[in-house]
């Protein structure tokens, strides 16, 4: 029976599912086992797909009651009691807002029960006001034809409406068919919700959306967080206040981590006072994509995430320094220890890599791999074409 138990919670973002961390759960889980005392068990769960729309509030209030069920469950396991079971919070995108709000709702009674917080690419002060800019300029004709659609569905007028202005360095008016569909109502709840229902179709990369004004309202709805500007301020000054450990890996595309350029983006919106690590914010360069979306989406695959492996060992380092106070063992810097410790994350690695190259093949030979590739995206760098393959020439023939 274990003294302690130690759950790696994982929630996923918008529009994600059971499959969004594919193999990293039991990856980080392998890594961090060498690092942490045999008697502590290392339990990854995955909160189970939950539909992201409506108030971001009845979300956080339905995650909490079922992890404080997970952590009574744990504790009851090892007949301990209460403090013998503990979690690391771990979201991708919107998964990282709604665990900051659980943690500020859970107040001072998560000390001890709340480790850390670590986000993957989570959007806590908005989004990259150039991704969003790029993103709603490729994608508004996508925006279009879901309102076309959508009108087909709705019973909605042909009407030409006043259209909502998209401007870059531009002064180009875009005129949309609005009628009775989803974008005429964002634009009338404002210029703020017409680029949310932009972005929510780029995001989602689809080219219509199935469930009319309902379907557009709710998401709308779920994902308005991100452009509350003072709410994402306050929610970030909370949470540090009831939860120090924090770390959030944000994608950077189009950049050399050895030589920063001009033209690196991000899909989140950095703190203009960050001063690299020390602030909690994690560059994770990803140099197979210049797509910000792709390497949101991408983040745990490491055929889409060329950092991912990188990107691994850093979220290991960061919750073992969390999590190895809790267990009440004195971190032995021998050199012996620190080498066996070494050797366990390497073969951890290895058998990590070997099961994400068996995934990759079988979902291959079943054809049902839906998830982002590098050459789904126009802005995505085409697969390297394989070599051609070498023909001996004939017995007896050369150059004349």
């Amino acid at each position: 029976m274990p003294r302690k138990v130690l759950l790696l919670i994982f929630v996923h973002g918008f529009k994600g599912d059971n499959d969004t961390f594919a193999e990293f759960p039991g990856y980080l889980r392998d890594l961090l086992r060498p690092s942490i005392p045999d008697d502590v068990k290392i339990r990854p769960l995955i909160y189970p797909q939950y539909e992201t729309s409506g108030e971001l509030s009845t979300c956080v209030s339905a995650f909490e009651r079922w992890f404080l069920g997970k952590l009574t469950d744990a504790e009851m396991s090892t007949g301990c009691g209460m403090g013998s079971a503990a979690a690391v919070l771990i979201g991708h995108s919107m998964g990282g807002i709604l665990l900051a709000d659980t943690i500020i709702q859970l107040g001072a009674t998560s000390q001890g029960r709340v480790l850390g917080l670590m986000a993957f690419d989570t959007p806590y002060l908005g989004l990259n006001p150039k991704m969003v800019s790029n993103t709603v300029e490729g994608k508004w004709q996508q925006v279009s034809k879901a309102v076309s659609m959508i009108q087909g569905w709705t019973g909605g007028g042909n009407g030409n409406a006043t259209s909502t202005t998209v401007t870059r360095t531009t002064t180009t008016t875009t005129q949309i068919n609005t009628g009775g569909g989803w974008l005429k109502w964002a634009a009338g709840a404002g210029g703020l919700a017409a680029v949310a229902a932009a972005a929510t179709v780029a995001y989602t990369q689809r080219s219509a959306i199935s469930g009319g004004v309902g379907w557009a309202g709710a998401h709308l709805k779920f994902v308005g967080v991100l452009f509350q500007t003072e709410n994402l301020t306050r929610r970030m000054l909370r949470l540090r206040r009831f939860q120090p450990n924090f770390a959030n890996f944000y994608t950077v595309v189009n950049a050399d981590p050895q030589q920063r350029k001009e033209g690196e983006s991000t899909f989140c919106r950095l703190p203009v006072d960050r001063i690299g690590d020390k602030e909690g914010w994690h560059p994770a360069f990803n140099r197979i994509t210049d797509s910000e979306i792709n390497a949101h989406v991408g983040l745990f695959l490491p055929r889409s995430n060329s950092d991912y492996w990188g990107m691994a060992v850093r979220a290991r380092n960061l919750s073992k320094s969390w999590v190895i106070p809790w267990t009440g063992e004195r971190y032995d810097a021998s050199e012996g220890a620190k080498k066996k410790e070494e050797e366990g994350v390497e073969e951890s690695a290895k058998r990590a890599e070997s099961r994400a190259e068996r995934r990759a093949r079988k979902e291959n030979a079943e054809g049902r791999d839906t998830r982002p590739k590098p050459w789904d995206d126009p802005k995505m760098k085409a697969p390297p074409a394989p070599p051609a393959p070498h023909v001996a020439e004939p017995a007896g023939v050369g150059r004349r």
